[in-house]
Formats: C-alpha cells, structure tokens, sequence
C-alpha cells in the first residue's frame, strides 16, 4: 500500500500542477472539507481521492493540498518501543500509535465525519483531535455546500445516473470531514483548475492508464482510459515513430501535437504514420492529437 501511494502521489504532482499559488499559511475556517489521506482514516479511498479532487478542480473548486514544509519522517514504526512516534495514529492524545512509519501531521484540528471510506464510522461521529498527515487536500469552507454536492454524486452510486461523470469501475468511498474548529495549515499547492492529461502511449502506457482508472479520472469522452495499451503492440518500438515534442508556439495555437500521445480529454488518438517525413494521420483506438488548453491561474 505504501508503494502504491507513492505511485499516486507522482501522479497527483502530473495531474494537478496547475495551481495559482504555493507556499503560504492560511486558516482555515470551521465548516471547511478535509479530504485525509493518511491510512488512519483513508486507507481503501487513497486513489479515488484523487479522483475526487480531479473532479472538484473541473467543477471550479479550489482545493487547497497542505503539507507542512517541516514535517520529519519517523523511519520505524511508530509503535516501537523506546522510539515511539510523538504524535498518535487516529485520535491524538489517545497514546496509540500506528504500526507501520509515517511522517508527522500537516496539521491539527477537530473534525466531525462527512464520509467514511474505511466503513468503521458514521456520519456526524466526531473526532476530538486528528494529526492529519500525508498531504491532506482541504476546501474552504465558502466552497463546501457546492463541494459536497461533487462529493456525494462521488461517492453514492444512486447518484451516478444524474452525474453520469462519476461512474466508474473500481469504486471506493473516499473519506472526507468537515473541521469544527479553525486551524491554519500551510498551503503547498492552491490548485483552481484540472490540468490537460497526456499519457504517452510508448508500449507501456497501461501501467499509467491503471492508474487513472483506480483513481477514477475518465478520458474526455467519459470513457475510462483502456486496461491494455491504446494501439497495436505492432507499434510499441519508439524508434518506428517520429516523435515530435511540444513546443511553446504549438501549446499557444492549440495545435496538435505529432507525439503519439493517449489522453483523457479528447475523444480520439491520432499519431504520425511512420515515415522518414511523416505526412499521414493513422487513426487507431480511442485517443487523440493533444490540443493544449492554456492553464488556468488567479493572481
């Protein structure tokens, strides 16, 4: 599990790199969303979690990733005895400590229960005092009625025939609660729109495209992104293609790239026949020419 939220943490660092601004302390008031993503209350949720901020960020919400620039890493478990991580696993002041090593938390504050991913608590059950660690993405509270409207069509499957968006075939609850006190945390990341994704199809896009589907993130189309590689195994040697990297001028324009590229927002794949001039388009399986959308940033 450790490794794979690692794997997930890079490609939350690709999908939401655009952001308005980073490295600030801000608070934080109560009735704000925090989605956790430290295994005391998001253990099952880890990638629909980032899913769900995808979702949210598409839908005009802030969201705010906090990580706290001095945080130290607890290399044992935190249960060892006579090196005991100072800070408690779920409920702080509690003197339990988690079994395996974490860092320690971004931030502190009292919360109530919104969702539980975990199936071991219930809406409304209150949390005295959690040290939220891993990175935890959290919404203001001037967002939340119109965050939690996302949230819930997210996580409640009688829900998916209204917002058809949040279908999909791996399907986790992700945790969320709501703070029922300030708190002021510092902010890594102020992210206001979801970015445009490619995944290069190279013969092994399926390890990324796996990815997107455990966390839930649909091509263009709404289709999800395919289990197998986007085109024929004939084609998986780079050197039978020219690639053609972007360059600034072709992302302003909003041309099409000549990189064989699968991507989620567009609703098919064109790449350039091999060839010493490439001058053809070979249609294959759903994918497309990236046409560049300019990031979306608030000064």
């Amino acid at each position: 599990m450790k490794t794979f939220r690692c794997m997930a943490l890079v490609i939350l660092v690709v999908f939401f790199a655009t952001s308005a601004r980073a490295g600030f302390e801000r608070d934080f008031a109560p009735g704000s969303l925090i989605i956790p993503m430290d295994l005391s209350y998001q253990d099952h949720g880890t990638f629909q979690a980032y899913g769900l901020v995808f979702q949210l960020l598409r839908n005009g919400i802030t969201v705010y990733w906090t990580i706290d620039p001095e945080k130290v890493w607890h290399a044992a478990d935190c249960d060892t005895g006579g090196d005991e991580c100072d800070w408690d696993c779920a409920e702080e002041g509690s003197g339990v400590k988690c079994p395996y090593p974490t860092a320690s938390p971004d931030f502190y504050v009292a919360t109530s229960i919104v969702w539980d991913g975990e199936g071991e608590a219930n809406p409304g059950d209150l949390i005295a005092n959690h040290g939220y660690r891993g990175g935890p993405f959290v919404i203001d509270s001037a967002d939340a009625a119109t965050a939690l409207d996302i949230i819930n069509a997210w996580n409640d499957e009688s829900l998916w025939g209204d917002n058809p968006w949040a279908q999909r075939t791996v399907f986790n609850v992700v945790s969320v609660h709501e703070n029922t006190a300030a708190f002021s945390a510092y902010v890594r990341k102020e992210m206001v729109a979801a970015p445009t994704i490619a995944v290069f199809a190279d013969g092994n896009e399926d390890i990324a495209t796996k990815y997107l589907r455990a966390a839930g993130i649909p091509q263009s189309n709404g289709m999800e992104f395919p289990a197998s590689i986007c085109g024929p195994r004939a084609f998986r040697s780079p050197t039978a293609w020219s690639f053609r990297p972007p360059n600034a001028a072709m992302m302003t324009a909003g041309r099409a790239l000549t990189t064989r590229t699968c991507l989620p927002f567009l609703p098919s794949w064109a790449t350039w026949a091999p060839a010493p001039r490439p001058t053809t388009i070979t249609k294959t399986v759903p994918c497309s020419p990236l046409t560049a959308s300019p990031p979306i940033v608030r000064s």
